[in-house]
């Protein structure tokens, strides 16, 4: 099926208005819903600015190589057609987690920061509360980036409460980090947390493990900012964390990923895994350094790739793979003119115009990937287009809940699309995004 596209910029003020050893367990794990499927584990994995040109298996002349993500792709369902809501890292998150766009909040342009208050009301639903709901054991693990209410010492209040500071510029230095975050993932619907709360180049630099912030006492450091031709370090002075060194971060949250997975294999589970590569700053490990023809951007890409198959690893390993949904996936476009020297002629968004916080195609159409063995057709390929967005609907028609009108309003099963009984969504003809600076733009396209 072919589908016209079509951008129209307007301006933001338009848009104001597991297996188990015991029968129980495994029947609940495998139990068939009415209409034939049943209910697997879910494994949502989340790059940070990932380009549709970064998988080799999307891009033939791609400078990279990705052979696990290229075998996903294989064994189940690339979309060629799906779009973050923004073209920058909070209002994603908010898209994929609440089924709704971040403009129907008050973030109508950028992102949170580091010591942001949160965006989620306590009291959504999200795709993790709803998962909880159905039997799940759900973990967020990785970047958080959707804000939270860090603890305030005795007397003192965060400046931009009184709108003198903005949470960009904010030191830290009336935050207690010995007493408990709130309002965090564990407070809309997550079991389990480890991970850090923005970006690797926002302050504070720290570990948060449920509403626990580690490797205290918190320390000065100072700012890093290193641009060569085969490097980009960049970081904000700020608090770090005894425990915390930027390097080892994409590490340890694939060592807690891992973990989680060993631990709750006998019961469903839900794992939302956002990782922080290849966002900036650019650090692969020494393994992957100099393994791409895209200088030091490609190595981390094939960094992120081997992140992949570890999951993969441990799923095939406790003899979860038949019974798991995996999906790939980016929060926007690749930064390309800041990650990706030109010489190397590896076009990270594709052929798509823009890059990451635009309001062009590179900014937000990304690659997604869903693979489910016997469920999800192998090595099949849909160009309908979609959202992250349509996490929320799909995990409900998968659960088989009912949806509130005020809950995932902007959310389309796309469930049929990848058992492969449909090749359109019948009540949708339009996607809307926003670019970190607030413009605006409605993809319309005909069925």
């Amino acid at each position: 099926m072919n589908f016209k596209n079509s951008l129209y910029c307007v301006s933001v003020l338009a848009f104001l208005s597991a297996i188990s050893c015991g029968e129980k367990e495994k029947k609940s794990l495998t139990e068939n819903r009415s209409d034939g499927l049943v209910k697997p584990n879910i494994v949502y994995i989340l790059a940070d600015d990932m380009g549709y040109g970064d998988i080799s298996g999307l891009n033939p002349d791609a400078k990279v190589n990705t052979p696990t993500l290229d075998s996903l792709i294989a064994s189940g369902m690339s979309f060629s057609d799906a779009h973050s809501s923004s073209s920058v890292c909070t209002p994603s998150r908010y898209s994929i987690l609440t089924g709704r766009y971040a403009w129907r909040t008050q973030l109508k342009r950028g992102v949170t920061w580091g010591y942001s208050p949160p965006v989620i009301d306590s009291n959504r639903t999200t795709v993790a509360s709803l998962l909880k709901a159905n039997g799940y054991k759900t973990a967020c693990i990785g970047k958080w980036h959707l804000g939270m209410t860090w603890p305030v010492k005795e007397g003192r209040e965060v400046p931009w409460e009184n709108k003198n500071l903005h949470p960009a510029q904010y030191p830290g230095d009336a935050i207690d980090f010995t007493k408990p975050i709130k309002n965090g993932p564990t407070s809309v619907g997550f079991d389990y947390f480890f991970g850090v709360p923005a970006s690797l180049d926002m302050r504070p630099y720290c570990y948060i493990e449920n509403q626990t912030i580690l490797g205290l006492p918190m320390q000065p450091i100072g700012k890093e900012f290193l641009v060569e031709r085969d490097s980009l370090t960049q970081w904000y002075a700020g608090l770090v964390a005894t425990d915390f060194k930027h390097a080892e971060v994409l590490p340890k949250l694939t060592e807690k990923a891992v973990n989680f997975i060993n631990e709750n294999k006998e019961r469903p589970f839900f794992l939302y895994f956002p990782l922080t590569a290849p966002h900036s700053p650019l650090l692969p490990s020494d393994k992957f350094k100099g393994t791409s023809k895209a200088g030091i951007y490609g190595d981390f890409i094939h960094m992120v790739d081997n992140v992949v198959k570890t999951i993969s690893n441990t799923l095939r390993a406790q003899g979860l793979s038949d019974d798991t949904l995996i999906i790939f996936t980016s929060d926007n476009g690749t930064f390309q003119r800041a990650y990706i020297d030109a010489s190397y002629e590896h076009d990270g968004n594709f052929i798509y115009r823009g890059q990451k916080a635009d309001i062009y195609e590179g900014g937000h159409r990304i690659p997604f990937i869903a693979s489910w063995k016997n469920q999800i057709p192998a090595n099949a390929k849909s160009d309908t287009p979609i959202l992250l967005n349509d996490l929320m609907a799909t995990l409900a028609d998968l659960t088989e809940t009912s949806l509130k009108e005020n809950e995932g309003e902007d959310s389309v099963s796309i469930l049929p699309i990848l058992k492969d009984e449909k090749q359109e969504i019948e009540d949708r003809n339009f996607l809307i995004h926003h670019s970190s600076r607030g413009f605006y733009a409605i993809l319309k396209y005909s069925l």
